[in-house]
């Protein structure tokens, strides 16, 4: 038994079965961060870990496990993680979990964290607190350390193997959760976390609530969906026909290309993100 009394927390994804939620509790955990967002969208098993540790009395929050190469593609992560949080009440911020190399390499450091910065502000605009998941490595040479220390919730990686042996970077970064190992959990293994701070203290403003519905008004045959704000920018999906349902977030995502403004949205019916001229938009 650990001797370490600060709170005890796991982070769960599809790939952890648990048959009682309620173990997690009675073994003494009191907060879990699961995986809302990988590879394809949403993650597995979002839903049902957040209800299952809801129920039992857990502090839920959740993680991105970033893909993304790009600002458009960190912000549509972000967008589908704030998408997964709604129907639940978070208590922890949405972390932006960046930690692979094969998937995040031949990027700069001011590139990845341009990204992060730009997935971190979506967060943030939909009323979420947003915090960064990283280890020693990446803090020190895959990322602009002073844009992300002291600018967010830290939730650092250092296996030390054991909750009584503490990390020797946790002070100097200022951590508010360490990810010390695995710990087992029905004879499975499980990543075991130290909340360093009190963090979990809610989200500062109510969940986000979908702004007024647009729908599509198409002067021509077909309004294309961008992945980046712009005419010239590639194209995001199959083009959307006239009145085509879309939705965006408050506070709604407008940029300004050549004197045209364009709305970040989401469409339901080919459940894709991207870019529309907003003269083109219609609330409904």
């Amino acid at each position: 038994m650990s001797e370490n009394t600060k709170p005890r927390g796991v982070d769960l994804s599809g790939y952890n079965a648990i048959k009682d939620y309620g173990e997690l509790k009675r073994l003494g955990y009191t907060f879990a961060i699961i995986k809302a967002v990988g590879s394809r969208g949403a993650a597995d098993k979002f839903a049902v870990h957040a209800e299952g540790c809801g129920k039992a009395g857990l502090n839920i929050g959740s993680y991105i496990y970033s893909y993304a190469r790009s600002k458009a593609a960190a912000e549509k992560e972000a967008l589908i993680a704030v998408n997964e949080a709604k129907p639940f009440s978070l208590d922890l911020p949405i972390w932006l979990d960046l930690e692979d190399t094969s998937l995040l390499g031949g990027l700069t450091s001011e590139e990845r964290t341009a990204n992060a910065e730009a997935a971190l502000a979506v967060i943030t605009n939909a009323g979420y607190r947003a915090g960064v998941y990283a280890n020693p490595d990446w803090l020190e040479n895959k990322l602009v350390k002073s844009r992300i220390i002291g600018k967010y919730p830290l939730w650092l990686a250092h296996w030390t193997h054991s909750p009584d042996k503490p990390s020797k970077y946790a002070e100097s970064y200022n951590a508010d959760i360490w990810q010390w190992g695995c710990d087992k959990l029905g004879g499975a293994d499980v990543d075991s976390n130290i909340a360093l701070h009190d963090i979990a203290a809610g989200n500062p403003t109510p969940p986000p609530k979908v702004s007024d519905k647009y729908k599509v008004y198409v002067y021509g045959s077909v309004l294309n969906i961008r992945e980046e704000p712009g005419l010239s920018a590639p194209k995001a999906g199959t083009p959307l026909a006239d009145l085509t349902e879309v939705t965006a977030y408050l506070p709604e995502d407008v940029r300004s290309v050549n004197g045209q403004k364009w709305l970040y949205v989401y469409v339901p019916s080919a459940d894709i993100y991207g870019w529309v001229v907003k003269t083109s938009l219609v609330r409904v």
